[in-house]
């Protein structure tokens, strides 16, 4: 791509919402030219047959198996998990002091 056909930087960096310094805009001015020149060049690679992809690399799900949980293995769960940490409760319902007045729990 010919420098004539280029964006001033300034209104690249603007588009980018980028603050650069004057040093910046010049080596960046010189840098551009090659950088889009590469992406030219890319173009020319053949990817007949090649799957897009999001990741430059395969990812593999690293959770282990959604499956339900063994009753027997004496760990608690669910609402017996969360209802040994209640100061108090009755038939699965945790008691709390009144909010609004009434008798006390």
């Amino acid at each position: 791509m010919d420098k004539a056909e280029l964006p001033p930087i300034e209104k690249l960096a603007r588009l980018a919402r980028l603050e650069l310094d004057p040093g910046e805009k010049e080596r960046l001015g010189t840098q551009l030219p090659r950088i889009l020149a590469y992406f030219e060049k890319l173009s020319e690679v053949d990817t007949e047959g090649v799957e897009a992809s999001p990741y430059a690399m395969a990812l593999k799900d690293r959770f282990r198996e959604d499956r339900p949980a063994d009753p027997g293995d004496g760990m608690l769960r669910g609402q017996d998990l969360v209802e040994q940490n209640a100061p108090a409760k009755e038939d699965g319902y945790y008691l709390v002091p009144p909010v609004m007045g009434g008798e006390e729990a």
